[in-house]
């Protein structure tokens, strides 16, 4: 069928044609929007999952809801060895200035002078932001250089804003595992207060990672098992995928077979990742509808390769031969989670301490996690299995 027209869409953070599946989480998240635009007592949300489940693709949604009730919006993507103050900055910026277009006044003005304030010690290195008149940063607010009491306080001025005008904030963090301790712990204790007062503020938070999450939210701070609403992100079910798959595909005609439908769900193994590739594979190689059993046959062999490529190969050729034999031993124990001690006796070492550098320096890299102490696992579904494939020299 015709290429051009091919309405499958595989990538990172890509929206597909329709979200399947996932329903409880945005109806979960629009209820705390709607009770905390209306000042009532509303969670935070955390989100966590292997890679290629739909995370990226979920968070950008609560994202476009919240714009469209007309919500401040902070939205950034964590980095290693980046400094998410700089980012956050940048974007609290960006988000005044857009202000602009549709808000004036003086509340705006007085934000804006706190921000100007804010940015001058939480990213100095970036120079001063300006607006279109030059203002004279607020002394005594936001400008103190402890990221525990200025995050609350810029965060703060940035609520009132909202409710100013009758809406709300909120911040959406991806690949938050990414953020260094002490600013986490900043975070946690700014969302902390944000929640405490006589009247819940109109804000949320939403933060995305890997299943590691969890426990690393607590290591920094103690209270967020009540701080947060965790929402696990795992694989969609069998008739999730069926309408994964077959939904892209009714707005042109086009019908699967029930039998290739069948072999489609059974190679997607509950991912919305794999669905995406497949599909659009089925779409290339089929003549028409319906979309039959060889053609997916057909479409499986290529998606095989494109996954392969693009989901295994790049990880795996960003460790060093060291630490693929790391990974060829926990591909070997069953992929995981897989014990530490295990690892220990196949690779011939004598304690777990031996391995900490090359189990650090996976977990770097984004090729594993420590789903609990002394375990680690692959961050990517299927790795065990590709990782069997490879030989190491």
């Amino acid at each position: 069928m015709d290429p051009i027209s091919n309405p499958y869409t595989p990538g990172a953070g890509v929206r597909p044609y329709e979200l399947v599946g996932r329903g409880e989480f945005i109806d979960g998240f629009d209820v705390a929007l709607q009770r905390s635009g209306l000042r009532l007592a509303a969670r935070s949300k955390i989100l966590y999952g292997l890679r290629g489940v739909g995370k990226t693709v979920l968070l950008q949604e609560f994202v476009e809801h919240a714009r469209r009730r007309k919500w401040l919006v902070i939205e950034m993507e964590a980095r290693t060895g980046q400094s998410l103050m700089s980012v956050l900055v940048g974007q609290i910026f960006q988000e005044l200035r857009d202000a602009g277009r549709t808000w004036s006044g003086e509340t705006l003005t007085w934000v804006r002078r706190v921000f100007k304030a804010f940015s001058l010690t939480a990213d100095p290195s970036t120079g001063t932001y300006s607006f279109e008149v030059d203002l004279e940063p607020a002394s005594g607010h936001a400008d103190s250089g402890d990221p525990d009491r200025d995050l609350p306080e810029m965060l703060g001025e940035l609520v009132s804003l909202a409710g100013h005008h009758g809406v709300g904030l909120l911040l959406a963090i991806d690949e938050l595992q990414e953020v260094d301790g002490p600013t986490l712990s900043s975070l946690n204790t700014t969302i902390h207060r944000m929640g405490q007062g006589p009247e819940p503020s109109p804000f949320l938070f939403v933060g995305a990672g890997l299943p590691s999450l969890r426990r690393i939210l607590s290591e920094a701070t103690s209270y967020t098992e009540r701080l947060f609403e965790y929402w696990q992100i795992g694989p969609l079910s069998d008739d999730a995928i069926r309408a994964a798959l077959k939904g892209p595909t009714t707005a042109h005609g086009v019908r699967w077979d029930p039998e290739a439908l069948d072999a489609g769900v059974e190679f997607c193994r509950g991912y919305p990742y794999f669905a995406q590739v497949l599909g659009q594979r089925a779409w290339d190689v089929a003549e028409g509808t319906p979309i039959a059993r060889d053609a997916v046959a057909e479409a499986i062999r290529y998606a095989g390769r494109d996954i392969d490529a693009g989901l295994y190969a790049a990880r795996w050729q960003r460790a060093t031969r060291g630490e693929q034999r790391f990974m060829q031993a926990m591909a070997d124990s069953g992929g995981g989670p897989v014990l530490m001690s295990e690892l220990v006796t196949a690779l011939g070492r004598d304690r777990p301490a031996q391995l900490s550098p090359t189990r650090n320096q996976l977990i770097s890299k984004g090729l594993v996690y420590a789903p609990d102490r002394g375990e680690v696992d692959f961050t990517v579904p299927g790795m065990a299995e590709f990782v069997k494939r490879q030989e190491v020299l």
